[in-house]
């Protein structure tokens, strides 16, 4: 749940203007409400010691669900295309 939430909260500073963020701050979301907003979890490059287990978490999102929660919580959407982090 806590990677859903980085995720999005990454998402929302990537496609909508800082001024909407600093205005309205990030969506209060639910975990149920994440979990119907991701639409895939992949874990890759896992590497496991006998102390540490380490992996990226790459989160696909539901594009038009998030939209329509951004918009609808009043933030506008830049809709341009980045490289992934």
């Amino acid at each position: 749940a806590n990677a859903q939430r980085v995720g999005f909260e990454r998402l929302v500073r990537r496609i909508t203007p800082d001024a909407d963020v600093q205005r309205l701050g990030l969506p209060a979301t639910t975990p149920q409400q994440l979990d119907l907003l991701v639409s895939s979890l992949d874990i890759q490059d896992e590497r496991r010691s006998s102390t540490r287990y380490i992996a990226r978490v790459k989160l696909n999102f539901d594009a038009n669900g998030v939209r329509n929660l951004l918009r609808g919580a009043g933030y506008s959407i830049v809709d341009t295309r980045t490289a992934p982090i």
